[in-house]
């Protein structure tokens, strides 16, 4: 299984400029249907309009393409 949102190659991002993001705990989707819980460290505008650093728990992080559909706020719980 892996996330569905499209990562983007090591060092694609380095130079762009970093925005906050309004929320941190977000939850990504995985290719087994399943919402998987991360942190968002920061957004950055790239050539398919924005990506998300996203830090996994297992402490690994990466550049990801942003979709409403795919990366969405933790649910309370």
């Amino acid at each position: 299984m892996h996330p569905i949102p499209e990562r983007l190659a090591p060092g694609v991002m380095v130079s762009s400029r970093r925005h906050e993001p309004r929320y941190r705990m977000a939850e990504v989707l995985f290719s087994d249907r399943s919402w998987r819980p991360c942190t968002l460290v920061a957004w950055a505008r790239c050539r398919a309009g924005w990506a998300a650093l996203v830090r996994w728990p297992d402490g690994s992080d990466g550049w990801y393409v942003y979709s409403a559909r795919h990366v969405r706020p933790a649910a309370d719980r």
